[in-house]
């Protein structure tokens, strides 16, 4: 079955992000560890520091139980996105292309919880606050317009019954 004109965009952009999520850590890891060394890149105003994040965004933490707890969101997190996705009209690229940023973000914090004690890999440094990770923008910039876009759902779905059976992505 041939994938929908949504679905070349999506999936592809999502694969994308989360490989490089994963290997961007993987790298850091390997080259900047120890944890919290930093290595200047702009003097004070942006590091590179392996930090390891077991609670949510800004140190959030419910003690003992922030692994799975926050596993267990993320997984929530990633249901609630794919349902979005699955709503999402054709014709909606840029919804679609968030929706992928966000996917990829939470996908790549999910894995790096079950696949260490130690919680989510971050490493950029701005040399104010907590270290970031690279994925951190795969989650932030999309919301944004996802609030907005909002709005547009029910004219993404009345143009994608014009669309049917043609490949046709707009910005809205």
């Amino acid at each position: 079955m041939p994938l929908s004109c949504k679905a070349r965009l999506f999936w592809p952009l999502v694969i994308v992000l989360l490989l490089a999520d994963c290997t961007t850590k993987e790298l850091a890891v390997e080259r900047l560890s120890p944890a919290s060394v930093p290595h200047e890149i702009l003097g004070d105003w942006l590091r590179l520091t392996l930090a390891y994040n077991q609670g949510a965004a800004m140190g959030l933490t419910i003690g003992p139980w922030s692994r799975l707890g926050f596993a267990v969101l993320a997984i929530a997190a990633l249901v609630v996105l794919v349902k979005l996705y699955r709503q999402t009209a054709p014709t909606a690229a840029v919804r679609t292309a968030a929706l992928a940023l966000l996917i990829a973000g939470a996908a790549g914090n999910l894995l790096d919880r079950i696949r260490s004690p130690h919680g989510v890999i971050d490493f950029i440094d701005v040399g104010i606050g907590p270290v970031h990770r690279a994925g951190a923008v795969l989650d932030l910039q999309p919301r944004g317009y996802l609030d907005h876009s909002r709005g547009a759902v029910a004219r993404d779905r009345a143009m994608a019954g014009a669309a049917r059976g043609r490949c046709c992505l707009t910005s809205a």
